[in-house]
């Protein structure tokens, strides 16, 4: 237990998670140990009546799915050791609990279609595209996008370096040819006069940043703000558009259709592989949409 502690702080756990995970193993060793099981040798089977014995003691519905989570996990740390190859608790779900959202996902033609539009009004617009881009084409998360560094940008290569977190893995992403102008504008020209406009409260000091997206005087604290600016723009400009979950799952779903389950696990930076697998619920809804269209009776 004292590893699996460890392999959960270097996951980025809080230690009041790592606490909660800890208890609710400890919990799933001692029935194994009751039913002569090894964890090494648990099969989706004993998984199932491990379920049925907390549901006879008249746990609440969520309460299983967090003892489930917990279980998981520590077949995930397993696998990283080389003991397990394949998760059995990937995928056993427990009914009545709310489900990922599945969303009306948008093609490649109309994520471009939909970055080529974007309103450029202000100067902080063209900050704001570029932003935009790395949803529509590289599917970032908000907080991928805050840890951004000049130095995470290599223009002459094409790529940029995305920073992992508690969430997400680290990892290399190209850039769209359509990118590259906006980037080098918004590096170049761009940055450095929204930098060195005032601070927007004259108690606050300006003081120098490296951080790629950075508001008014050079500040980096007020980036949800930015973001918030990011999708109203998206939403007001193009109904199709519903949220930033909505266009991250709209890429890595188009992902799906083009590369193998690990390629797109790395280009979305999902730690686990049952991550990426979830995407294919919704990429199976827009299947059945398809058929619903062209073929009512189908």
């Amino acid at each position: 237990m004292n590893e699996f502690r460890l392999y959960l702080a270097s996951q980025e756990y809080s230690s009041t998670s790592i606490d909660t995970h800890l208890k609710c193993v400890a919990r799933f060793i001692k029935w194994l140990k009751e039913e002569g099981i090894e964890a090494v040798e648990c099969a989706h089977n004993d998984l199932m009546a491990y379920v049925r014995s907390l549901g006879v003691r008249e746990l609440k519905q969520s309460t299983i799915q967090s003892y489930l989570s917990s279980v998981k996990l520590y077949f995930d740390y397993l696998i990283r050791n080389d003991q397990l190859t394949v998760n059995p608790a990937s995928r056993i779900e427990i009914k009545g609990i709310k489900r990922k959202t599945l969303y009306h996902t948008l093609d490649p033609e109309e994520l471009l279609e939909i970055y080529n539009t974007y309103p450029l009004l202000r100067l902080e617009d063209h900050r704001n595209k570029v932003i935009a881009g790395l949803l529509l084409f590289q599917a970032l998360r908000t907080v991928e996008l805050s840890k951004l560094d000049l130095s995470n940008i290599h223009l002459d290569q094409g790529r940029i370096e995305v920073i992992g977190g508690k969430n997400s893995e680290s990892r290399i992403m190209t850039l769209e040819a359509i990118q590259m102008v906006d980037f080098y504008q918004y590096i170049n020209e761009i940055r450095p006069k929204i930098e060195a406009l005032p601070m927007k409260r004259k108690s606050q000091i300006k003081q120098p940043t490296s951080k790629l997206f950075i508001g008014q005087g050079g500040s980096n604290s007020s980036f949800n703000n930015i973001m918030n600016q990011v999708i109203s723009a998206l939403v007001k400009k193009d109904s199709r558009v519903q949220s930033s979950h909505q266009i991250r799952t709209s890429v890595i779903v188009n992902w799906l259709k083009q590369f193998n389950l690990r390629e797109v696990q790395y280009k979305a930076g999902h730690r686990y592989v049952s991550s990426t697998e979830a995407y294919l619920v919704n990429d199976m809804e827009g299947l059945i949409e398809e058929v619903n269209q062209f073929h009512p009776l189908g």
